[in-house]
């Protein structure tokens, strides 16, 4: 019994050296505010928020000017919730936690895949393809706040690119964020290959080549490289450039003549992505459309595949495509 006095009486002397310090950082925001030097500490915005997790104990953290130490608590809870599954209640926390320090880079970076990927699954698994498309949107921007915040922050700026080129393949998008990345201090290994990804499955086979390249010249044992650079050059290098020459009828042959020599039962995005978009500037939209559609049936996860049987099932008037199961054996070869 007597212990639980003694805490009482800590407690209420702490409450108490807390409230002159209110009073006073009270004073100091309202100088930073006016001097420009500033925002002024957001408490009595959290407290507004009527946010699950805080608690007193954080208000009065902050309010006593210990905003890392609120951020850290309230990210204890965000790690809770991750664990228990229960995504949605940790973004308001995040939210909260940005509020208070805006560069704690692991809140942007796991808060924006969080949206990007697990809220995009939840949305799936409804078959909502809009509430996909808005997840995604929003991991996305997210992580786009983040990086205003932290312009040096080469995680930030990274997982920008790779979520556009992960998550929805958006490969022109993904490869300016990329690019971003090679000139912070301290960029990923592998963000040149996932540039040269990028533009082999835009498809730029050109561009694509040069940084296979770039990579090789940094490190010539990149295995990854060397095999992508040797099946580019072998089997799609020239019909790009007859494709870029306007020679569409000698592309289109190339690849297809290729393709009519491999492996029916394999995945060939590449080339069905090539021969798709040869035969899209060749303006014949049904028959691209069938190599995209034999794309995506195949390969589940290709979202640029998705996308332009979207816009090319709207541009012949067609109805919604409907997905055949992937993993089925390939359809015949695609007749003119």
């Amino acid at each position: 019994m007597r212990g639980r006095w003694v805490r009482l009486v800590v407690l209420l002397v702490a409450l108490g050296l807390l409230v002159p310090l209110a009073f006073v950082q009270n004073s100091i925001d309202e100088d930073r505010f006016l001097y420009g030097l500033g925002e002024p500490l957001p408490y009595w915005r959290i407290s507004q928020l009527g946010v699950q997790g805080v608690t007193g104990a954080i208000i009065g953290a902050v309010m006593g000017g210990f905003r890392g130490v609120a951020a850290d608590m309230l990210w204890l809870k965000c790690d809770e919730y991750f664990h228990s599954g229960q995504w949605f209640k940790l973004l308001p926390i995040a939210q909260t936690i940005v509020m208070l320090d805006p560069h704690f880079i692991d809140v942007w970076t796991v808060t924006g895949w969080h949206m990007a990927y697990n809220m995009y699954h939840e949305a799936e698994s409804r078959g909502d393809w809009e509430g996909q498309v808005s997840w995604f949107n929003r991991g996305v921007n997210w992580l786009v706040r983040g990086f205003a915040e932290n312009p040096d922050s080469s995680d930030l700026v990274y997982n920008i690119g790779w979520t556009l080129f992960d998550r929805m393949d958006r490969y022109p998008e993904a490869v300016q964020w990329l690019t971003k990345t090679l000139r912070t201090e301290a960029p990923p290994q592998q963000t040149g290959r996932f540039i040269a990804h990028a533009y082999e499955w835009t498809p730029d086979t050109e561009r694509a080549l040069e940084w296979y390249y770039r990579v090789l010249r940094m490190n010539p044992q990149d295995n990854t490289a060397i095999g992508a650079t040797i099946t580019l050059k072998l089997r799609y290098a020239h019909a790009w450039r007859l494709m870029e020459e306007g020679k569409l009828d000698q592309a289109y042959k190339e690849v297809y003549e290729w393709l009519k020599g491999g492996n029916p039962d394999q995945v060939y995005r590449i080339g069905w992505h090539l021969v798709a978009t040869i035969a899209e500037r060749q303006g014949k939209y049904d028959l691209a459309l069938k190599w995209w559609e034999r794309d995506a049936n195949q390969e589940a996860l290709d979202e640029l595949a998705r996308r332009r049987i979207f816009d090319l099932r709207q541009k012949l008037g067609l109805p919604p495509w409907q997905r055949k199961w992937p993993g089925l054996k390939a359809s015949p070869l695609i007749q003119e």
